[in-house]
C-alpha cells in the first residue's frame, strides 16, 4: 500500500474497538504519529493556558511494547492530571526512550481512551519508513 505522505495517521474500520493506522520515515516519528492520532481519536481540546515542561524516560523489551508504554503514559497524564502532551524533543532506540513533552491543561475531551492494546500490534518496516495499526480500547 503506497502511504498519503511521509508521515501521518488515520482512523481505521475496527470491529469494536477504535483502530488507527500510523507511518512515518523512522520509529521516532511513528511514535509522534501514533500520539497525535489517538488525541484526535479522543477530540482532545486544549486550554490556552502557557505549557508546561515534563520529561520521561522509558524502556521495554521491543518497539511495540515501547509504543504502548509512551501512549499508556500519555493516557495517565490526560487522565490523572487532565494534561495533553505535544512532543518537542524524542530520542528512541528499539528498547528504550527519552522524550521532553509539553503539557497543557485539557479543556474537554470528546470520548475516552480506556486502554492501548497489543491487539495484532506489529510495528514494519516499509520502504517509506516504518508503520503500526494500533488497537485502542474504547
Amino acid at each position: 500500500m503506497k502511504m498519503p505522505s511521509r508521515s501521518g495517521f488515520r482512523e481505521i474500520e475496527h470491529t469494536a474497538d477504535w483502530a488507527i493506522e500510523a507511518w512515518a520515515p523512522d520509529l521516532e516519528g511513528l511514535i509522534c504519529q501514533v500520539a497525535a492520532g489517538m488525541y484526535a481519536l479522543m477530540g482532545i481540546k486544549a486550554c490556552p493556558e502557557p505549557m508546561v515542561t515534563h520529561s520521561i524516560a522509558l524502556s521495554a523489551e521491543d518497539r511495540e511494547s515501547l509504543l504502548v508504554a509512551f501512549l499508556t503514559e500519555l493516557l495517565y497524564l490526560a487522565e490523572s492530571r487532565s494534561l495533553v502532551c505535544d512532543v518537542v524533543e524524542l530520542r528512541c532506540s528499539n528498547t528504550g526512550l527519552c522524550a521532553s513533552l509539553e503539557t497543557k491543561p485539557i479543556d474537554r475531551i470528546h470520548r475516552q481512551v480506556k486502554a492501548v492494546t497489543y491487539h495484532n500490534l506489529e510495528v514494519k518496516s516499509t520502504p517509506e519508513g516504518v508503520s503500526v495499526v494500533v488497537v485502542f480500547d474504547a
